[in-house]
């Protein structure tokens, strides 16, 4: 009875191919092609074939042994006659289907059970970047290089058109012909598709990554290891295996996260000489994943940790009073930022590092305003209120344009200077100040020393030879301008700059890490 069954469905589909196979023919030899019906009659073509050869196999296991040769060879007669209706049809639409991508991706929707206009693709400009050089060439080369409907004048005229900046000046010269299609084409790749200038050009992008240095910032930890991870998976498509750089990238990268996420992985790595590429890593992602996820579940975002109360006093800015302070050293400075050496150690109108002509230029190449030095706007629409000319007393300009002003170093009272004073009393010949016993940290070795506290002292100093016993490694440097008693100019002093970590003798537990000035 079941044998019996099927037969009647498998007679009833073959008409059913039949009549459609029919009509396809007649649609074929018509002149007037309709081609959306012969796409509709080759996606119900397809779907039959794919019903008869489900229905083929049932009847092959439920029929006799004597009478399946010849099932078979009706079987595959038929098939046969489905396949060649699908080839012609398919010839058919071939020269369409370039000219008509949305209805190869309908067709292609259909077939797979559903039915989604997908949106159109399109191909980036290629401005010279090698990085970019793989993924559009890859696209180029797909869409309209091996599109042999297009004559090579045409993907000619196309490469022009997504061609921008250097890579455009490469092929600009070049007239519209079959010849200097292939030229160009060999060119470009000359030029930007050598695998050695591609593996710089990731190279660089790695050495250019932006340190991070608090560990607290998770939106430059996530962008730095993003960065590294594409640029390291990009060198292992181009057969460039991490065991060939591992030496030289792995330093560098140590240097580009916080030194707690350093110190974090040494101990991981223990006596263990050499390590992957991969291992360091997998180590960043570990810590940012565990980093994001403990900030969500405290803040319910991903953004930023959680403010502790070392974070807060690490992070906390300190505001300038101007008052002296009882002690042997005392230290008041006011925190700005120069726009021209990038320096956080004084502000942009007493900067000594570069002539008024020079600083002139800077603001001219960063777009700057020429009043307020700010950026996005320009000196004739400038609304900000600053300070009078020192010089002039007109506030219509900065003073690094002034006529008047002469080439020399210039101290503002309000400018970024530190002031350093020694004070005592006159009463007694004893000063007592405030001190504790602490354990500094170093890279081997702990050294026990006596730390002298200032409660109204914005910066951090620590004694040369003590550095040298720990042998504790400059960071940055810093300058500042010293002034001492009888002196009318301050002295210019550049101090190396060390990261400290000291500990408590009656707790271990209880550490705490800062900056502080080599003196």
């Amino acid at each position: 009875m079941d044998i019996e069954k099927s037969l009647r469905k498998r007679n009833t589909i073959r008409t059913l191919v039949t009549n459609i196979v029919q009509e396809a023919e007649e649609l074929l030899n018509n002149s007037e092609l309709d081609i959306d019906i012969l796409e509709e009659l080759l996606v119900k073509l397809k779907q039959k074939e794919c019903q008869l050869k489900e229905i083929n196999d049932q009847v092959e296991k439920l029929i006799d042994v004597s009478s399946i040769e010849t099932e078979i060879l009706d079987s595959e007669e038929f098939n046969d006659k489905i396949s060649k209706c699908i080839r012609k049809i398919n010839r058919k639409l071939k020269p369409n289907i370039v000219k008509n991508p949305e209805s190869q991706r309908e067709i292609g929707a259909k077939d797979r059970g559903f039915n989604v206009k997908l949106p159109k693709l399109t191909i980036e400009k290629f401005t010279g970047n090698p990085q970019e050089w793989t993924e559009f060439w890859n696209s180029f080369e797909t869409t309209i290089h091996e599109n042999n409907v297009l004559s090579k004048v045409e993907k000619f005229s196309y490469l022009k058109m997504y061609l921008s900046g250097k890579a455009l000046n490469v092929v600009s010269g070049f007239e519209l012909s079959s010849e200097n299609y292939d030229n160009c084409i060999k060119i470009l790749k000359d030029r930007f598709g050598r695998k050695d200038v591609i593996v710089s050009s990731y190279m660089n992008k790695i050495i250019n990554i932006e340190p991070v240095k608090n560990s607290s910032n998770l939106n430059a930890l996530r962008r730095l290891y993003d960065d590294l991870i594409t640029s390291v998976r990009n060198l292992d498509v181009m057969s460039v295996t991490s065991g060939s750089y591992s030496c030289m990238l792995i330093p560098m990268v140590l240097k580009k996260i916080p030194y707690n996420m350093v110190l974090e992985f040494n101990r991981k790595k223990g006596s263990k000489g050499e390590v992957e590429v991969s291992e360091l890593l997998d180590y960043i992602k570990s810590e940012v994943e565990c980093r994001e996820s403990s900030n969500l579940i405290i803040n319910g975002n991903l953004s930023e940790l959680a403010s502790s109360p070392r974070n807060s006093f690490e992070s906390k800015k300190y505001v300038h009073t101007k008052r002296p302070v009882a002690a042997t050293l005392a230290t008041n400075v006011k925190v700005r930022y120069c726009c021209f050496c990038k320096n956080d150690a004084h502000d942009s109108d007493n900067c000594n590092e570069f002539s008024n002509e020079q600083k002139r230029n800077k603001l001219r190449d960063d777009r700057r305003c020429y009043r307020c030095l700010k950026k996005f706007h320009t000196s004739s629409t400038c609304r900000s209120k600053i300070a009078p000319c020192s010089v002039c007393k007109k506030n219509s300009h900065n003073k690094i344009f002034c006529k008047s002003v002469d080439e020399k170093v210039e101290v503002s009272e309000e400018g970024n200077l530190a002031t350093a004073m020694s004070v005592s009393s006159l009463n007694s010949s004893n000063v007592l100040l405030q001190t504790c016993t602490v354990s500094v940290l170093g890279e081997s070795s702990t050294e026990l020393t006596r730390l002298l506290t200032d409660s109204a002292a914005e910066r951090n100093f620590i004694r040369s030879d003590l550095v040298k016993k720990l042998k504790l490694k400059s960071i940055r440097k810093e300058t500042l301008y010293i002034y001492s008693f009888g002196m009318k100019i301050p002295q210019r002093i550049i101090y190396d700059v060390v990261d400290v970590r000291i500990q408590s003798l009656e707790n271990p537990r209880n550490s705490l890490q800062f900056e502080a000035l080599v003196t």
